[in-house]
């Protein structure tokens, strides 16, 4: 995690630790099940993960956030299902 210091007036003040960084990604979410993500009607959400984090992948992401920083609702999420009407 980086640190960093403040100047403030001709004093250099103690070292603190950077907030981590959070970038948006798109999704759909369905609170319900993982047969209504994937087979129902899911709705297209935004949610955020750190720096570096991927979905799906080479360094997947632990956990999701709101853009306020606070943790994404509890459900099922999917990067590769469609966000619209359910399929025919």
């Amino acid at each position: 995690m980086a640190t960093f210091r403040r100047q403030q007036t001709g004093t250099l003040q103690s070292t603190d630790t950077c907030t981590p960084c959070l970038y948006s990604i798109p999704l759909c979410y369905s609170q319900t099940s993982s047969n209504d993500l994937c087979c129902g009607n899911p709705t297209p959400v935004t949610v955020y993960i750190l720096t570096g984090q991927t979905f799906d992948g080479a360094n997947p992401a632990t956990v999701l956030y709101q853009s306020d920083g606070t943790l994404a609702a509890d459900g099922y999420y999917s990067d590769d299902v469609t966000c619209s009407a359910p399929p025919q």
